[in-house]
């Protein structure tokens, strides 16, 4: 975690959905050596909350135009 960004959101708005991406590792096929382990994705009636306020709920919904 040489950046130290432990979660990413990346707002999809072809898909209508956010994906989060967590847990970084390092690996050896991924230029510069890391990738996300995890990648969750949620649509517009999901709610998600990143690590750093697991307890401040977004509704996805609320974040697409």
């Amino acid at each position: 975690m040489r950046a130290g960004i432990r979660d990413y959101w990346l707002l999809n708005l072809g898909d209508g959905v956010i994906e989060v991406h967590r847990n970084p590792q390092r690996s050896a096929d991924a230029p510069p050596a890391w990738r996300y382990g995890a990648v969750e994705r949620y649509g517009s009636q999901d709610r998600v909350a990143p690590l750093a306020r697991p307890d401040r709920f977004i509704v996805v919904q609320d974040l697409l135009p």
